[in-house]
């Protein structure tokens, strides 16, 4: 098997799986609304969790660390998405919370331009309903933002101290980052939309 075909198997792989971590989460994940004093709260215990993981598995050397990687990078998506879950929770907004507009949430977070799709207003959000086609091109745009992430930690695993360090503070970032853009869109009024405009 070629490398640009191992490629698209594994986007195709992690495109599934976001679907799928989605859709568990916002089913099965419980959210206790008052454990936070604060939104912040949510996003700073998630980014912890998060550098904690990618530090733990960096740490482990060689061959066998990029095993170890994949799941390691497997349950930090999934912990971004219960830190979504939770930040809605927080802002009473669990109930508009779906796969759409995770989806969307964690794409406009990493840079993939979703303001086509959700249009900030000065205290209201703006959130334009989907087709599941347009949806899963999000997902595999998200999906090779996430294999470029991988390639990263595989680089991390040779240099296991450093890299150990490298790559808690970069999960730690990440994590944070989509925490933050998510308390600054979640904490504004969210309006759906599903018409064309």
């Amino acid at each position: 098997m070629n490398k640009s075909i191992a490629k698209k198997k594994a986007h195709k792989e992690i495109q599934e799986f976001f679907i799928a971590q989605v859709d568990t989460v916002l089913k099965g994940h419980p959210v206790k609304p008052d454990e936070y004093q604060s939104a912040e709260q949510i996003v700073h215990y998630w980014s912890r969790l998060n550098a904690a993981l990618a530090g733990g598995g960096a740490f482990i050397p060689g061959p066998v660390g990029m095993v170890a990687a994949i799941p390691t990078l497997l349950a930090e998506i999934r912990n971004q998405i219960c830190m979504l879950k939770e930040i809605a929770a927080f802002y009473h907004k669990d109930k508009l919370l779906d796969k759409n507009l995770v989806l969307l949430l964690l794409f406009y977070s990493a840079g993939g331009g979703a303001g086509k799709y959700l249009i900030i207003r000065a205290g209201s959000v703006l959130v334009k309903r989907e087709s599941a086609k347009i949806m899963q091109r999000i997902a595999e745009r998200l999906a090779i933002k996430t294999t470029q992430r991988l390639t990263a930690k595989f680089a991390g695993v040779y240099v296991p101290i450093i890299g150990s360090a490298a790559m808690a503070v970069w999960s730690y970032t990440t994590c944070h980052s989509i925490g933050k853009q998510a308390l600054r869109l979640l904490s504004k009024e969210l309006i759906i939309n599903s018409a064309a405009y």
